[in-house]
């Protein structure tokens, strides 16, 4: 558990005041689809004012395939 904590402030360092917000619902229309999903959480980039990163925090117990990987990066392109 020491260590996840650990990991969670070097993760985290710096970024708490520029969190956007945490576990949201999204629905994104898209070529007469509409995606669903849930965000774990959106930060804003330091030093920025308009780019964010969206953290997808995993507790699974699988890692996606290379398949479903690269449709999952294909999908981020369209942004």
């Amino acid at each position: 558990m020491k260590f996840l904590k650990k990991l969670c402030e070097i993760r985290n360092k710096n970024r708490i005041a520029n969190n956007l917000m945490v576990e949201q619902r999204f629905a994104v229309p898209l070529g007469g689809f509409t995606f669903k999903g849930f965000i774990d959480r959106v930060d804003l980039m330091p030093g920025t004012k308009n780019e964010i990163e969206i953290i997808d925090y995993k507790t699974g117990k699988s890692e996606p395939g290379p398949d479903a990987r690269s449709k999952q990066l294909a999908l981020c392109k369209g942004y």
